[in-house]
C-alpha cells in the first residue's frame, strides 16, 4: 500500500516542515544570487524579517546561513501534524553559522551555496573601515562573487541612505517593514508591539515579479506578517537590552516554531557609542540637505558640548561612508540623498505568483 508519505515525498520531519512552511520570496528556478535589503527603524521588524527570510527561503532547504546575528529556529512538530505522514512528532533545530568577517571580506569559496545575512550592514562594517580593513574590495566584488558562489545575501539598515552605493546597485529588492501597533488608530487601541508587521516591497530588479519599482512608481504591498512575542529564557527585559529576542509562530494544526536571534556585538557597540551621530546625519538627509560645511557640521552636532573630539567624529563619519570635498570655503561633508520615495517612471501592474 502506498502511504501519504511516499506520495508527498515527506519522509522525515525536515521534509514535513518544508511542506508546511512556504518560502517567502524565492523562485526556485532562478539562481541563488539574489540580494534583499530590509529597511526599518529599530523594533519595527527588519531583523525579524531578515531572519525569517533566511530561514524560510534557505535554511529550510538545508542550506547554510552565515550571519553576524545569531539565528536559531526551533520547530516543534506535533504528533497530530506528523501522524498523517506516518511520522512521530518531534523537534528540529536550524541554526546560523557565525560570520567569519575576514573571510567574508575576501569573499572566500567557503561562502558557497547558502545565504549571507548581515544585520545593520553599515554599522557592522564601520569598525572595519576604521581599522583600514579593505572593505572597499568586498563591496566592489560582492555582486560578481555571489554569482560565482551561487549564494544569496540579505542585509538590513535603518534607512536606505545608509546602503553603500555598490550594494545598492546589486540589490534586487528592498523591503520596508513597519510595526502596525504604532499606527495612530492601533495606539489608541493599545495594540501590543512586536506582533503584527507590514512589508512594502520595492522590486529593484525584475527577479521578483517581472517589473521594477521604477516602472511601477509604487511599492508592492502591504503584506501582513504576524508573529507573537514569547517571553521566557531568552528575552527577559535584561537580556533584551543586550540584543536578544525570541518570537514564535504557529503552523499546521498544532505545531509551532520559535525564532531566537541575538544581535551582533559590533553593532550593539556601534549603536551605543555612535547612534546619536547616525540620527543627526539622518535628520540632515530628511530635511533635504545634501552638503554641509565642516564648521557648520561641528556646530550642528554640538561636538564640544558632547565632549567628543572633532577628529574622532571626522573619523567616524568616514567609517559611516560619509564622503567630503574641498573648496575655498573648506571641507564639505556630502549627505547621501537616496530615498526610495523619490524614484519615478512609467506605471505598470505587478502580480506575485
Amino acid at each position: 500500500m502506498t502511504t501519504k508519505s511516499q506520495v508527498s515525498g515527506v519522509c522525515c520531519l525536515e521534509d514535513l516542515i518544508k511542506y508546511s512552511v512556504k518560502p517567502l520570496l524565492k523562485w526556485r528556478h532562478l539562481g541563488r544570487d539574489v540580494v534583499n535589503g530590509f529597511i526599518g527603524e529599530r523594533g519595527e521588524g527588519k531583523d525579524l524579517g531578515g531572519a525569517n527570510l533566511c530561514f524560510r527561503d534557505y535554511m529550510l532547504e538545508g542550506e547554510p546561513c552565515w550571519s553576524n546575528s545569531k539565528i536559531k529556529v526551533t520547530v516543534k512538530v506535533s504528533d497530530e501534524d506528523a501522524e498523517p505522514f506516518g511520522l512521530s512528532g518531534g523537534e528540529v533545530v536550524y541554526e546560523s553559522e557565525d560570520l567569519d568577517k575576514p573571510a567574508l571580506l575576501r569573499l572566500e569559496d567557503k561562502f558557497k551555496g547558502g545565504v549571507i545575512y548581515i544585520s545593520e550592514i553599515n554599522m557592522e562594517f564601520s569598525e572595519s573601515r576604521r581599522s583600514q580593513t579593505n572593505v572597499n574590495l568586498f563591496f566592489d566584488r560582492v555582486g560578481q562573487q555571489l554569482r560565482k558562489l551561487q549564494s544569496a545575501m540579505i542585509f538590513n539598515v535603518i534607512h536606505e541612505m545608509w546602503i553603500d552605493l555598490r550594494i545598492r546597485e546589486i540589490s534586487d529588492n528592498f523591503i520596508k517593514t513597519r510595526d502596525t501597533a504604532l499606527d495612530p488608530g492601533n495606539l489608541t487601541l493599545h495594540k501590543p508591539v512586536g506582533h503584527n508587521f507590514e512589508w512594502y516591497i520595492y522590486p529593484i530588479s525584475r527577479k521578483l515579479c517581472g517589473v521594477t519599482y521604477a516602472q511601477l512608481q509604487e511599492p508592492i504591498g502591504p503584506f501582513p506578517f504576524s508573529l507573537r512575542k514569547t517571553w521566557g529564557i531568552i528575552d527577559t527585559y535584561e537580556k533584551q537590552a543586550a540584543g536578544k529576542h525570541k518570537y514564535g509562530m504557529e503552523f499546521g494544526q498544532s505545531s509551532e516554531m520559535d525564532m531566537e536571534f541575538e544581535e551582533s556585538e559590533i553593532v550593539l557597540r556601534e549603536q551605543e557609542q555612535w547612534g546619536w551621530l547616525y540620527k543627526k546625519i539622518q535628520d540632515l538627509h530628511d530635511q533635504g540637505y545634501n552638503e554641509i560645511l565642516d564648521k557648520d557640521m561641528w556646530d550642528y552636532l554640538q561636538v564640544r558640548e558632547r565632549g567628543v573630539s572633532i577628529r574622532a567624529v571626522g573619523q567616524q563619519l568616514k567609517a559611516m561612508g560619509i564622503s567630503k570635498r574641498q573648496d575655498k570655503k573648506g571641507w564639505w561633508y556630502i549627505i547621501d540623498t537616496f530615498d526610495l520615495e523619490r524614484m519615478p517612471q512609467e506605471k505598470k501592474v505587478a502580480t506575485l505568483g
